[in-house]
């Protein structure tokens, strides 16, 4: 391994352990490692940080992820010694390749950059100093005369910001320059090196200046004008210029990157060295207190110290400007020799002309020397290679035509050195007949062209007769008329290559029309073949186990073998997956102990490349493995490279089919398995392709029955063909998806009913579409929300009767309130008239009208369900018979009345149910409007089921059982449907004068008797009313005669009336005081309870109005009847008795009086109370 003072190297196997290195890196790092030492290990002692101040990891040392990777790696290090000044370090490994083309190893280089690093910060400050000083310095490019790079100074003083200058040219700002004077002037700064002129420069806002330029040439890494511009204008400025002017040129001495010296030839000893010259040497100055004095005799070479004098005497005859160049040894202070490439000039004569000072350069060009020796061997190692490798070369004298073939060139074609002539036709006669004419045209183009190089393949015919594939590569050098006068190149047997390039084509043939199993099968089998190998197979990555592979073909010797499945983890396969192709030539199975399969194939010898997604995911491998050396390695990488996208991509397709398959499965199973969803597939000339378990449950059909059939077929057809054909041919036009519409189905065995149906397309190629219908039996949707509906309706209508009657009865209690005061004062001023009187007619006539309006009452009552009825057996059919009797003047003389009555017994008010007869009788008649017709009445008793009894006017649930029922049918007009469902309201008519309640107060009367009613009509049809009363067993007995009430009873005793009504009150009161009564008066509840509390037992009988304020009659009834258990208390109400009493009987109510009243009936409950109380014992 080479020494050298700057640079550490050393070498490693692919385990990272030290296998080399030189004698630097101790005096980088600090300490020395030992061989097969670990690199991570030791780099982890020697306290090596990144930049940034952390611990280098393993995952970050460079030599690690060369081997890892295979590619170079450099990173900027520092390395921290103890009682040291840190060192930054430049490390850079490089993997080192086996002869097969695995890793064996890497080299790692390690560079002290510690100087440069300073030498940054230096250049920094220098920029710095350059943009504050006052002076103009400019970087300009000689061939366009634009500026480079100015310093802040240059551009304040012409007023442009840096932006502005860069863009500038010379020409721009130096009126006195042209684009042809600025070229004399390149031309004459070029050959002298510098020049001071004078100008003057012209300001941003036109101002001219005069100024001084010293212009210097300069070349670096390209040519550059340093340009140092001095404002003239003020002359006192030009030693303060000066004197910056030589800071300037010392910083820049200072900061070059090579060592920079003057040295004095009669001292013979350096009088000025920049820094450089001790740092490439790896000292300071410091180490040399005396300068440059004994630099030569203590650090030169002593062979080169021998020639100093000769080198001195050259000086003699050099001419100003002209450079020497000399190569000579340095000790460095490691203690190596470094070699270096000093270029001097003149820099002083003395007045006698003589060279007494030279300045000069030197570089440290060790590497380059190691390099020129590497050259050297590499060539001595590439000539024998050729050898080895047998690949000819070959050399044209193109204007001679005169060739030379080197022996391994004609050995290629089966002859020894002696055997075969030197001669062009040699070459051009040995050629292919198939290949001549393409081959000479290929050269001759060449030569035309002036490409870079030749390169092409033919045939030549060999010493055996047959023709071997040879490629050849030549250049050809140029005279200076652009004609080819030399070409040489070299020769390379490619038959074998050919060959097998022919059956990899083949074998790419075959493949291509492959797809599926077949392709992996055919793939391993032809691989193992053509490479020549005992095992080929291709796996694939389980996706649920990424460590885990499973072959998908597998072939031995070219024969197909079983498939296995195993772990990766410890196999050579896990490398593969992980990075890229991998090749271990040899001890495959020493390189995996683990790996069980090798052992039990006896592999020795593996190569395997991964095999990608589109994605960039790895989906498996393909792998070769025989159990010796692989006899083409190269042959057989390239065939895996070539078929490895292809396999790559019929995997990934493989894959995704069998994903697809799944997929389709689980769909197919979900479709077929979805509950209460009717699905169905139709193509496109309507023929069932699916049928799943829910269609054969909707529809009865099963799906053996009905795939591979249209719906016509069968029957009956469970949904109308022509109406879905219509749906399919609107998909198509529409391009999209059906919104859900409801059917009417039927199914096998006749039912019928309704499903909400969705159909979308599918389209596929050739018009062949997919339609997918979906259907949800919503029969009993449908059903139910027809009852919700009828429900709804019949709830609306009962809450609109509901109101209807609260207000008919609070208007009839108030009627009641004005008619009682009304009937009673009549009836009593007809008591204080003569009977002739006309004034007692006339009292009549108005007692008269107001039993009239208590009629009304009574109906809104009736209407309300609150009438006032006695609850008796009642002969419904007697009742029809004596009022179709007692009608018969009344109705139509033109109406036909056919009577079929059947005894029929209810429960009930007859009064009442005369009402409901009459009315219903004379509206039939009115029906006839004049007309001829027919009134039909029946009676009869029926068996009716509980949800025949329902109806939208008589929502309320009554039990099924025997009902009674008076029908009465007509021939008249008939009603629409809106009228029929207004015909109960009250006040509504259909006649011209009709008014009143009519069939309203009907329709309570029958509800307040637990019954319901039922209408049939249509226009123009006539009419049947059906009226439906729970049926009696009951005996009807005949009526006793009461005897009648008559005159006024005188009474005595104090009767407190309780009633808020002052007409009502007043009149009872008058009533009772005419009667002999004492009245005591309360206006409402709370004062009727204190008037009791407090005059209780001269009180005998308490009136008591129901309806009151502050107390109401109940609580006032509670109260009293808690103050008095025994006094007599008669409740008034304009409401029926049934609904007062059954809830003031119970809180102790002896007795009721409805309103309204005559004075006769009020005498008649109260002396009727004092006698029952007088009965009673005390």
């Amino acid at each position: 391994m080479p020494n050298s003072s700057i640079i550490a190297v050393f070498t490693c196997d692919v385990c990272g352990r030290f296998t080399s290195f030189n004698s630097n890196i101790c005096r980088i790092l600090g300490r020395t490692p030992a061989l097969q030492e670990s690199v991570p290990e030791f780099l982890n002692a020697c306290h090596i940080q990144l930049l940034d101040g952390t611990p280098m990891s393993v995952e970050q040392c460079p030599v690690l992820s060369a081997i890892r990777t295979g590619e170079e790696h450099s990173s900027e290090l520092t390395v921290r010694r103890d009682g040291q000044e840190p060192l930054t370090i430049l490390a850079t490994a490089s993997p080192v390749f086996g002869p097969g083309g695995e890793i064996s190893g890497a080299t790692a280089v390690l560079v002290d950059i510690t100087q440069r690093e300073k030498d940054r910060s230096s250049l920094a400050l220098f920029r710095t100093l350059i943009d504050n000083i006052p002076d103009c310095i400019e970087v300009i490019d000689p061939e366009t005369g634009g500026f480079l790079d100015v310093n802040e100074f240059s551009c304040k003083l012409h007023g442009y910001t840096r932006e502005e200058f860069l863009g500038l040219c010379v020409t721009d700002i130096d009126s006195s320059l042209s684009p042809s004077s600025w070229n004399q002037f390149r031309d004459e700064l070029k050959k002298s090196g510098r020049m001071v002129c004078h100008a003057e420069h012209r300001c941003r806002d036109g101002s001219v200046f005069p100024v001084e330029v010293n212009a210097a040439f300069i070349h670096l890494d390209r040519d550059y004008f340093l340009a140092v511009v001095r404002d003239m204008s003020d002359q006192r400025a030009v030693r303060s210029l000066l004197r910056e002017s030589e800071q300037k040129w010392r910083a820049i001495a200072t900061t070059m990157p090579h060592a920079l010296y003057i040295f004095d030839i009669p001292s013979a000893k350096n009088v000025y060295m920049n820094r450089e010259v001790w740092s490439d040497l790896g000292y300071t100055a410091a180490d040399f207190p005396e300068g440059g004095r004994d630099i030569l005799s203590k650090l030169l070479h002593p062979e080169d110290l021998a020639r100093v004098p000769e080198l001195l005497s050259r000086w003699d005859n050099v001419c100003d400007g002209e450079i020497l160049e000399t190569e000579y040894r340095m000790r460095h202070a490691s203690g190596e020799w470094h070699w270096f490439l000093g270029r001097d000039t003149v820099f002083h004569r003395d007045d006698n002309g003589r060279v007494v000072q030279v300045i000069g350069t030197a570089q440290d060009v060790t590497e380059w020397k190691r390099a020129e020796q590497t050259l050297r061997e590499n060539e001595t190692r590439l000539r024998l290679s050729i050898q080895s490798a047998n690949i000819g070369s070959w050399e044209w004298d193109i204007q001679c035509n005169e060739v030379r073939f080197s022996p391994e060139w004609k050995q290629q074609l089966g002859y020894q050195d002696d055997e075969l002539a030197d001669d062009y036709m040699e070459w051009e006669g040995r050629l292919h007949p198939q290949d001549r004419e393409r081959v000479l045209k290929a050269l001759q183009d060449y030569f035309i062209h002036k490409e870079a190089d030749y390169a092409i393949e033919f045939r030549l015919r060999h010493r055996d007769g047959s023709y071997r594939w040879i490629y050849t590569r030549g250049t050809a050098r140029w005279d200076k008329n652009g004609q080819p006068v030399r070409m040489m190149g070299c020769h390379v047997d490619i038959t074998e290559r050919r060959r097998a390039e022919d059956t990899i084509h083949q074998f790419v043939e075959v493949l291509a029309h492959t797809t599926g199993q077949e392709f992996f099968t055919v793939l391993v089998q032809n691989l193992s073949k053509i490479c020549q190998v005992e095992y080929a197979f291709a796996a694939s990555v389980d996706a649920s186990s990424p460590d885990e592979i499973q072959t998908i073909a597998a072939a031995r010797n070219g024969n197909s073998i079983a498939n296995v499945r195993y772990r990766m983890h410890g196999t050579p396969c896990e490398h593969v997956v992980r990075r890229s192709l991998c090749y271990f030539p040899s001890h495959v199975q020493e390189r995996f102990p683990e790996d069980q399969m090798l052992a039990k194939l006896g592999a020795e010898s593996y190569m395997g490349i991964p095999l990608w997604a589109s994605d960039g995911q790895p989906l498996g491998l393909l792998v070769l493995l025989h159990t010796g050396p692989m006899n083409d390695a190269e042959l057989t990488r390239a065939t895996l490279q070539i078929v490895a996208v292809r396999c790559g991509a019929e995997l990934e397709r493989k894959r995704a089919e069998e994903l697809l398959r799944k997929s389709e499965e689980r769909l197919l199973s979900v479709v077929r398995n979805t509950p209460n969803v009717a699905i169905q597939w139709y193509d496109s000339d309507g023929q069932v392709r699916l049928w799943n378990e829910a269609s054969e449950t909707l529809y009865g059909y099963h799906s053996a029955e009905v795939v591979g059939r249209r719906l016509a077929e069968l029957d009956p057809p469970p949904k109308d063909p022509t109406t879905l054909g219509l749906a399919f041919e609107e998909l198509r036009n529409a391009n999209g998806a059906a919104a859900p519409s409801e059917y009417s189905f039927q199914q096998r065995d006749g039912r019928k009913g309704t499903c909400l149906s969705s159909i979308f397309r599918i389209p596929g190629d050739e018009d062949n579409d997919l339609f997918v219908c979906m259907d949800v039996d919503i029969t009993e949707r449908k059903q139910a929300e027809e009852e919700r509906r009828h429900l709804e309706k019949q709830l609306l209508h009962a809450q609109k009767l509901e109101s209807l009657g609260v207000l008919a009865g609070g208007i009839a209690h108030d009627f009641n309130n004005l008619l009682t005061s009304m009937m009673g004062y009549a009836s009593l001023a007809q008591a204080d008239v003569e009977a002739e009187s006309s004034v007692s007619d006339m009292l009549r006539e108005i007692e008269k009208a107001a039993q009239r309006a208590a009629q009304l009452t009574q109906q809104l009552l009736a209407y309300a369900g609150k009438g006032r009825f006695v609850v008796e057996p009642v002969r419904l059919d007697a009742v029809v018979e004596d009022l179709a009797r007692l009608l018969a003047t009344v109705i139509s003389r033109k109406a036909a009345v056919t009577l079929d009555l059947q005894p029929t017994v209810i429960h009930g008010d007859a009064s009442q149910i005369q009402q409901v007869v009459m009315n219903l009788i004379t509206n039939a008649s009115d029906a006839l409007g004049g007309e001829n017709g027919r009134i039909r009445i029946r009676t009869g008793v029926r068996h009716v089921e509980s949800e025949q009894l329902t109806s939208l006017v008589c929502p309320d649930p009554l039990p099924t059982g025997d009902y009674a029922f008076l029908e009465v049918e007509d021939t008249g007009t008939g009603m629409t449907a809106e009228t029929v469902a207004r015909i109960f309201d009250p006040f509504f008519t259909t006649k011209f004068a009709g008014r009143g309640l009519g069939l309203a107060a009907v329709l309570g009367i029958v509800r307040s008797h637990k019954g319901t009613i039922h209408v049939d009509s249509r226009s123009g049809t006539g009419t049947r009313f059906e009226v439906l009363f729970p049926a009696s067993s009951v005996a009807v007995m005949p009526k006793v005669g009461s005897k009648p009430a008559s005159g006024y009873e005188k009474g005595q005793g104090e009767i407190l009336l309780i009633e808020d009504d002052p007409n009502v009150r007043l009149f009872t009161k008058h009533t009772l005081e005419k009667a002999g009564f004492t009245v005591r008066i309360a206006v409402d509840g709370r004062e009727g309870v204190d008037e009791f509390r407090h005059h209780r037992d001269q009180i005998v009988v308490v009136l008591l109005d129901l309806t009151m304020p502050k107390k109401d009659g109940t609580e006032v009834l509670r109260e009293i009847r808690e103050l008095s258990p025994k006094v007599p208390i008669l409740v008034m109400s304009g409401f029926s008795e049934q609904d007062v009493l059954s809830r003031c009987t119970r809180l102790g109510a002896t007795g009721f009086l409805q309103k309204p009243f005559l004075p006769r009936r009020l005498l008649t409950e109260v002396n009727g109370m004092l006698e029952t109380a007088h009965r009673v014992p005390a």
